[in-house]
């Protein structure tokens, strides 16, 4: 069978599908025919789908700038993992884990057992908004995006694990993340993101607002301090686990130009949540100050550093805000 005839919505190319474009294109029959039985999930899409502030018309011109497949994901995939099963490996035949500073094993007790509970919020939100997204693009990389979320998981938990030994209790991150105060603000922000059912709002918060500071703050900035701490195992899996929130923030801004550029009201909607949702995570941040080492950096030049950093990426994509 010709294939130019089998894909004929990719005639007008001119040229052979990429298997990304045969995997990805049209695979939604729903946002043209609609359901073809009317239930209440039909109501659900067409309030906090369709139904939103936000025009969708724009992201119908979504193409991931990784051309993400689910062959080419699984490669990607089998590449990182292998490196960071190499790692954690090497942590239980070296017994370099005791080597480690107990200060620093108190200090990371503190947050990295309690990232899974955020990071699972992260997860259950890409997939809301896979399951929403009203092109199959968008689904794909929503989809991947938390898979890669709960490869984040993983890791943590099981860094935690083989740190446990070391620590009795260490792994036991729930009761910070439900009692400890200097979490609840992180809390209140990811449960309130976790019932924001309108699309638009939940992908604008989600990729602009809250994940990006989270990511900048919980993986990028604790790689660094993991170096600085002599962990360069734990900086490490940090490298490796930024590729994936590289990753996002590319489709991220992709996404944010289709929507900036398309109308004055995309615009102004996206300007709106950010406004709305950053000083929330701002804040969130704020809490974990006595944590800090003021003698290594003020924790205010940290904390604007990160707003100079999420400002310089909003004006690149058209937003002229601050953070």
């Amino acid at each position: 069978m010709n294939a130019r005839r089998t894909y004929w919505h990719l005639e007008g190319q001119k040229r052979v599908p990429t298997p990304y474009e045969i995997g990805t294109s049209r695979l939604l029959y729903y946002p043209e025919r609609g359901f073809e039985v009317e239930t209440p999930v039909s109501a659900w899409y067409r309030e906090h789908q369709t139904g939103g502030a936000l025009r969708l018309t724009a992201l119908e011109r979504f193409r991931d700038p990784r051309e993400t497949t689910y062959s080419k994901y699984v490669a990607l995939g089998r590449e990182k993992e292998a490196f960071v099963d190499g790692l954690l490996r090497s942590a239980d035949e070296s017994g370099d884990d005791d080597k480690l500073d107990p200060a620093w094993l108190a200090e990371l007790e503190r947050w990295l057992p309690v990232l899974l509970y955020p990071c699972h919020g992260f997860q259950m939100v890409s997939a809301y908004l896979a399951q929403l997204s009203p092109t199959s693009e968008l689904v794909a990389v929503f989809a991947f995006q938390a898979a890669d979320e709960m490869r984040r998981i993983q890791r943590f938990a099981y860094r935690s694990r083989q740190l446990e030994r070391r620590v009795p209790g260490f792994g036991h991150g729930k009761a910070h993340w439900q009692q400890a105060p200097e979490w609840q603000p992180l809390r209140r922000v990811i449960e309130e993101l976790l019932v924001t059912y309108d699309f638009g709002t939940a992908l604008v918060a989600l990729t602009l607002a809250i994940k990006p500071a989270f990511d900048a703050f919980f993986v990028r900035r604790a790689g660094r301090l993991a170096e600085a701490r002599r962990d360069p195992l734990l900086c490490r899996v940090f490298f490796s686990l930024d590729e994936d929130c590289r990753w996002h923030e590319s489709v991220a801004d992709a996404i944010a130009r289709l929507l900036v550029t398309d109308s004055p009201e995309n615009a102004a909607f996206v300007t709106r949540v950010l406004r709305e949702r950053y000083p929330a995570v701002r804040r969130a941040l704020e809490a974990f100050a006595p944590w800090w080492d003021e003698r290594a950096e003020p924790y205010s030049a940290v904390l604007e550093s990160l707003d100079a950093e999420l400002a310089k990426r909003w004006r690149r994509l058209g937003l002229e805000l601050d953070a």
